[in-house]
């Protein structure tokens, strides 16, 4: 089902987690040929968003640290003692709070988005009712009760009572104690 009136930036489908060893791998991959700059952590925010919207917090928060620090242990390992190893260390610090924040925000909104979807999925779109019984056909061509079938989509609950034109037309003959009764509900 589509919803023209909503944008869609970004699809709705939960990716596995293991996709994103090999992203990781050749974006740490890209950051060392490019000489392990600390400039170049910042594009780090691009798989760590894209993780947690498309695969979860745990995802997203795992490559937030998980990078930066990578970056970091290459930094160690290929510079030998080169006096920027206490600006990597900050730099990671930094870019691990950062990516969480971002993380964070990505997964819930990206949540956000998917319970949006299921509400307008469950509400939207023409209903074919029944025009004496107003009970509705479900896709598998069954009939079910007005109330049932909007139960099992929403949150919403009904009760049951008259409004007073069906009181005076149904229950016309009733004495009038009995039908002041009916009309309070009790």
């Amino acid at each position: 089902m589509t919803f023209p009136h909503v944008p869609r930036l970004l699809t709705f489908a939960r990716v596995h987690p293991a996709w994103w060893v090999p992203i990781s791998l050749l974006v740490l991959a890209v950051d060392f040929s490019l000489g392990l700059s600390s400039w170049y952590t910042a594009a780090f925010l691009v798989p760590v968003t894209i993780a947690a919207w498309y695969s979860g917090q745990v995802p997203g928060f795992v490559l937030a640290a998980a990078l930066p620090l990578s970056h970091l242990a290459l930094v160690i390992r290929f510079t030998n003692g080169h006096p920027s190893h206490s600006a990597a260390l900050l730099n990671a610090g930094l870019c691990i709070g950062v990516y969480l924040v971002v993380a964070c925000g990505a997964a819930r909104l990206a949540e956000y988005e998917r319970l949006l979807r299921r509400h307008l999925r469950a509400l939207e779109g023409m209903l074919p009712i029944c025009a004496g019984c107003k009970s509705i056909r479900d896709p598998n061509g069954e009939w079910q009760p007005l109330e049932d079938f909007i139960e099992r989509r929403s949150s919403a609950t009904f009760s049951h009572g008259l409004c007073p034109r069906c009181v005076s037309e149904y229950y016309d003959d009733l004495p009038g104690q009995a039908l002041e009764a009916e009309m309070k509900g009790a």
